[in-house]
């Protein structure tokens, strides 16, 4: 029979008997897209069938059972994919502190659309500040709206897992500064719409850190408001978003 697993440091401060940590494998592979079958705790052939299917996408030795370092990856990805503290809540887990859920693009979405062609910066007047990335401001431009009903959303490499980004208004071509970004958000990932004010931002507390940050931000003209925030472990080194 598969040994118990045991693991420390992740966002939920688990102490079960081998029944309850199936159950909760059970519920993560399900947040994760795979079928263990019934959530009744039991490693039998659905469970394990579907622990091997997790263990293959993500590029782990398929074992026959669920290694505690293969739990404690798939706990990190089913949480950051925003399995609810409720969830965890149904099995007997409980969390250090609940973090708050994923705020939906649906909730927040555009109010208002661009119908008149694009607008360009100024960069020899009101938009000089950001004159040194015209090109990649320009081109992002003429890609069209891919944000909040009439902005570009701008996104620059500046290294290794570093990227910054601005945002256009494509109603009058002011650009203004993403809120985050660079070496001291390392790794950042973003997650937008073309048809939300909202935007999800995630990324490694610092290069030699386990741990991810992740904010849920709405854009209203030119300013960006937090509306939640949220930290977890890191898999494997990185903090980005599971797709």
């Amino acid at each position: 029979a598969p040994q118990e697993p045991q693991f420390s440091n992740t966002s939920a401060s688990v102490n079960l008997d081998a029944t309850r940590t199936w159950i909760l494998a059970e519920t993560y592979l399900r947040q994760l897209g795979f079928d263990p079958g019934d959530l009744d705790g039991e490693a039998d052939h659905d469970t394990l069938s579907a622990v091997a299917q997790f263990q293959e996408k993500f590029g782990l030795e398929i074992t026959g059972d669920l290694p505690p370092q293969h739990l404690k990856i798939m706990q990190a990805l089913a949480l950051s994919s925003g399995v609810q503290s409720s969830d965890l809540g149904r099995v007997g887990v409980k969390t250090q502190s609940a973090a708050p859920p994923r705020a939906n693009f649906s909730d927040y979405p555009a109010t208002e659309g661009l119908v008149a062609p694009v607008a360009f910066p100024n960069f020899t007047g009101r938009d000089a500040a950001f004159r040194s990335y015209r090109t990649r401001i320009r081109n992002g431009v003429e890609g069209g709206v891919n944000f909040a009903g009439h902005y570009a959303f701008v996104v620059i490499g500046c290294g290794t897992n570093c990227r910054f980004g601005f945002v256009v208004d494509l109603r009058n071509g002011e650009v203004f500064d993403f809120p985050f970004g660079g070496e001291e958000h390392y790794q950042m990932d973003l997650q937008f719409q073309s048809d939300s004010r909202l935007v999800r931002v995630r990324w490694k507390d610092g290069w030699d850190k386990d741990t991810c940050s992740e904010r849920d931000i709405v854009v209203t003209g030119t300013q960006f408001e937090t509306l939640a925030a949220r930290t977890d472990q890191a898999v494997d080194g990185l903090c980005y978003f599971s797709r």
